[in-house]
């Protein structure tokens, strides 16, 4: 309910810079992430695996801040809640026959 869903039905990133990362088999990758209708550039830092010669491993996550997309931080009866959301994402990207 908090995202909207159904105004907002899609969460978008596009890369648009990757660069070697801290440690060997790591990139830092810059991009542009859209949530809740507002786009921010945002940068993580992936772990890339080769699982077998056809098949990527790419992994990695970070913290977004809520409001940084228009997104109040939820409240639960008198507590507050963080507004720090840990993402993380793992894609299997298979080369073509």
């Amino acid at each position: 309910r908090r995202l909207d869903s159904r105004k907002f039905p899609r969460v978008r990133g596009a890369l648009t810079t990757s660069v070697a990362g801290s440690s060997p088999g790591t990139y830092r990758l810059i991009g542009e992430l859209t949530l809740h209708g507002v786009t921010r550039t945002v940068e993580v830092e992936v772990t890339v695996r080769q699982l077998d010669p056809r098949t990527l491993e790419i992994e990695g996550g970070r913290a977004i801040d809520m409001r940084d997309f228009g997104l109040p931080p939820p409240t639960f009866l008198m507590f507050k809640v963080q507004p720090e959301v840990q993402v993380r994402a793992r894609l299997v990207a298979e080369r073509e026959r």
